[in-house]
């Protein structure tokens, strides 16, 4: 359900700001934490996956999920922050992709809830 909370607080915030038509004050931020999380969830997501079908394991499947959603957050991070400061005339292009991520986020949240496994572990993958 936090998924769901996250989301909408995202889509809210990222509307408003489209409203306004504003731009955020720097993307250095975001664009340095997708590259620190990108330079290594790969190498997690592929390790758990492995870990995962070696043992079986449908809670360690569930977790390499969580950092596939990492990667597809953090890629989606990357891209908005760059494009926008490549092109500052783009400034709706930081929301555009704040609301990529919220839809992201909520179809995570909404996969967790339906899995039949929901109850004991784990993101939805």
């Amino acid at each position: 359900f936090l998924f769901i909370l996250l989301s909408a607080g995202t889509t809210v915030a990222s509307v408003i700001q489209l409203a306004r038509g504003s731009h955020p004050e720097t993307t250095l931020p975001g664009a340095i934490i997708a590259t620190l999380s990108l330079s290594f969830m790969f190498f997690l997501w592929n390790a758990k996956v492995k870990v995962a079908e070696g043992l079986g394991s449908i809670t360690m499947m569930k977790d390499a999920g969580c950092s596939l959603a990492c990667i597809k957050l953090s890629v989606v991070l990357l891209a908005g922050s760059v494009a926008y400061w490549i092109v500052p005339s783009l400034w709706w292009v930081d929301s555009t992709a704040a609301l990529c991520l919220a839809y992201l986020i909520a179809r995570e949240g909404i996969a967790t809830i339906r899995s039949p496994e929901s109850a004991c572990c784990g993101c939805g993958g």
